[in-house]
């Protein structure tokens, strides 16, 4: 027998592309989708995540000039948390004016040093408002900007910045308002990718089914999120006055301190609370429902479409400038409800459950719909970076 000897050399591993995620804690949305980035591309890439508001603006918010730990971004979650969404319109906006024309430099500077320093072969930024300071930084190096809003704008803050030659767009989907923007800036088509939102993997599965209707027991999933446990007990409440048999799954996540407050609510003998805390389950329990209330941040609305659930948004307080996109794309599609007022939800869910062909006819509108989905797509565009790279068309 003849042995080749290149049979014993080792193999050459080959080298992974080494990627920088810019991300933030700005909301269990943004914190979601960094997750799902690191579950399904850990393997296949050298990640590191860089919490821009934390790390990179240290130091330079002016807010931490009052106290050390204080900035922009535990100021905009506080604000989330006590619901006072009005005034966190006008906090950003300030903020927006306040980087222009103040920070800028320092920005700038700063994502200059942190490439001299991660010297990364990609950069993936999910953040709003900063991508025109690193871009205006760094121009040589692939940039992949994910919108993770179908309102685009806070993402192009102060565009006139942007330097484009190596930067490359991924869009949850094309909405006649996005496109109407990325006109209006006159941004390339050649560098607009429409690759679906950035969802979990366990969220892609196409064999989900929701429930089909039973006019005789109707179940409601009431998931206002962690920002939103406030709202959970007066919804809860108002639900308890429906007149039909209803199960209400109430999902409260790791809010477990207003459980006892749910435990103490008067509940009629035809409805049913089930007090749902944190589960890896969640998907299950969104599919046994008929509907599905929650709030309006892009990751909740799009959790809920690709369940293809009918959708009542909790709209009852000043909404989000940017998160009015969601609604408007619920409501044009023909998908769900606003709910403004708490003390008219009750004669809604009457309604839908007495004329089920309308809880129908929204599964059906459903039909007309195409949800791409962001991670194999999005893994097809980093491979064609990736590719670039190493043949040195960087």
């Amino acid at each position: 027998m003849v042995s080749n000897d290149t049979d014993h050399l080792p193999v050459k591993a080959t080298k992974k592309a080494k990627l920088l995620l810019l991300t933030s804690n700005g909301g269990a949305g943004q914190q979601s989708i960094t997750q799902a980035i690191l579950e399904y591309f850990n393997e296949k890439y050298e990640i590191e995540t860089f919490n821009v508001t934390v790390d990179l603006i240290k130091g330079k918010d002016p807010l931490s000039t009052i106290k050390p730990e204080l900035n922009t971004e535990v100021v905009y979650n506080w604000l989330i948390r006590k619901n006072h969404f009005w005034l966190l319109n006008k906090f950003v906006k300030l903020g927006g004016l306040l980087f222009r024309s103040i920070l800028k430099k320092r920005m700038i500077a700063a994502f200059a040093d942190l490439y001299r320093d991660r010297q990364p072969d990609m950069i993936i930024s999910l953040v709003a408002f900063y991508n025109a300071y690193a871009l205006a930084a760094i121009t040589t190096c692939p940039f992949v900007l994910v919108s993770c809003d179908l309102d685009a704008r806070n993402y192009f803050h102060n565009y006139r910045l942007f330097k484009i030659d190596n930067l490359y767009c991924a869009f949850a989907i094309k909405t006649p308002e996005l496109q109407r923007y990325l006109n209006k800036i006159q941004f390339p088509p050649s560098q607009q990718y429409f690759l679906g939102y950035p969802l979990r993997q366990s969220f892609l599965n196409s064999n989900h089914q929701p429930r089909k209707i039973d006019r005789h027991k109707q179940i409601i999933t009431l998931m206002l999120g962690g920002q939103g446990s406030h709202k959970i007990i007066p919804y809860t409440k108002i639900l308890t006055r429906l007149q039909h048999q209803v199960i209400l799954n109430v999902c409260v996540g790791h809010n477990k301190h207003i459980i006892k407050k749910l435990k103490k609510i008067v509940t009629p003998e035809h409805i049913k609370i089930n007090i749902i805390g944190f589960t890896d389950k969640i998907i299950d329990i969104m599919l046994a429902g008929d509907l599905i209330i929650t709030k309006t941040g892009s990751s909740s609305i799009f959790e809920a479409l690709s369940l293809r659930l009918p959708i009542l948004m909790d709209c009852t307080s000043t909404q989000l400038d940017w998160e009015k996109e969601n609604v408007r794309f619920v409501i044009n599609n023909k998908l769900g409800y606003k709910i403004k007022r708490l003390n008219k939800l009750v004669t809604l869910l009457t309604c839908l459950f007495e004329t089920p062909h309308r809880l129908a006819q929204i599964k059906q509108n459903y039909g007309a719909l195409s949800f791409p989905q962001f991670l194999p797509n999005f893994d097809r565009l980093l491979t064609k970076i990736t590719k670039q790279i190493d043949t040195h068309e960087y």
